[in-house]
């Protein structure tokens, strides 16, 4: 959906973490997403009264909601990390308008930075860049990496 357009591609994705049938993994998807740029902002989303409702149902024990959230919340911060988006949880000390709000604000005070590699373009794979700041309390959020032959 995002091969074909140029400038800066960003996707929020609203989500339990718990996959119930894609047709790719989580690994190539987030390829996908690196190869064309795209920045995925996650948000984990867990409806407690039906997990629980349907763990009962289904005559699971306790704590299949913690298990639930641990799951969906490496999965979604995976995803987010690794394409430089950034992950949320929404629920009583976030409301979505809130996260909606950070955001959008991210976006709009996001800058680019480029280098010239010093590895030929043609050899293939994945190559993982790390970007730091020398001032204190700051942090840099950035993709981890990137694959030269999508440039």
């Amino acid at each position: 959906m995002f091969k074909d357009r140029s400038g800066r591609k960003a996707v929020v994705v609203i989500s339990d973490g718990i996959d119930a049938g894609s047709m790719i993994k989580l690994d190539k998807a987030i390829e996908s997403a690196q190869r064309i740029g795209l920045i995925v902002y996650t948000i984990i989303h867990i409806d407690s009264d039906f997990y629980r409702s349907t763990g009962k149902k289904l005559g699971f024990g306790p704590g299949l909601l913690e298990r639930i959230l641990e799951f969906g919340t490496r999965q979604l911060k995976k995803m987010s990390l690794e394409t430089g988006g950034a992950y949320y949880e929404a629920g009583p000390a976030q409301d979505m308008e809130t996260i909606f709000a950070l955001i959008d604000d991210e976006l709009r005070s996001q800058y680019n930075i480029g280098y010239a590699p010093t590895k030929d373009l043609s050899i293939s794979g994945y190559r993982r860049i790390a970007l730091t700041c020398l001032r204190n309390g700051v942090s840099v959020q950035a993709r981890k990496g990137y694959y030269p032959d999508a440039i």
